[in-house]
């Protein structure tokens, strides 16, 4: 069965009319995942083994030597706003779960690259780089399929979070509209039926 990653299907949310079915097209029609074209696997790998292993921030600083010319600048971004969120908070790492949305036909990878207790606290935390300001609607999707797919599978209490990297900002969980869920399913459904014909 096909699979696509949380960030794929929240941005065929974010599209309306024929953009919608391109990005559905794209999706389907790219080339499989290669770690060579992963833009900010340094990056984020940095980030995670930062907190997973409780190294100094000069490993952020190791990433960002290490990548090439166009990469190194997004890289800069990134470490700055990773550390000014890490500032004077007490962090320790938990390994975060991993699940699926969906009903078989087409599932929708929900994987939160960060597990961790901040200040005593448990979150789960999903890392958006992108450049634009992370809009609100994105963090409510993810964290919602974070909360419907993974909240069993964490210690209790724990907070459903995005983490605007280069803005040093986290989103979390909120109260969704009821409605929600049933706009997910037609999401998806719509995905599903658009998939065998492009």
């Amino acid at each position: 069965m096909p699979r696509i990653s949380l960030t794929d299907f929240v941005d065929v949310i974010s599209k309306s009319g024929t953009s919608k079915a391109s990005k559905v097209e794209s999706i389907k029609t790219r080339e499989p995942y290669s770690p060579a074209t992963d833009f900010y696997k340094g990056i984020r790998e940095a980030i995670i083994e930062l907190i997973e292993k409780d190294t100094s921030k000069d490993t952020l600083d190791n990433a960002i030597s290490k990548a090439s010319a166009k990469r190194k600048v997004h890289y800069q971004e990134a470490a700055q706003g990773a550390k000014k969120w890490m500032n004077n908070k007490n962090i320790e790492w938990f390994h975060p779960p991993k699940g699926t949305y969906g009903n078989g036909n087409i599932d929708v990878n929900v994987n939160p690259e960060i597990g961790a207790y901040i200040n005593g606290i448990p979150h789960l935390i999903k890392l958006y780089f992108k450049a634009d300001s992370l809009p609100k609607s994105h963090a409510r999707i993810s964290t919602h399929l974070m909360k419907s797919c993974l909240e069993n599978d964490c210690p209790e209490g724990t907070t459903m979070s995005i983490l605007d990297v280069k803005r040093g900002k986290m989103i979390n969980y909120e109260t969704p509209n009821d409605k929600l869920d049933a706009a997910l399913k037609g999401e998806l459904a719509y995905i599903e039926s658009l998939w065998e014909d492009i």
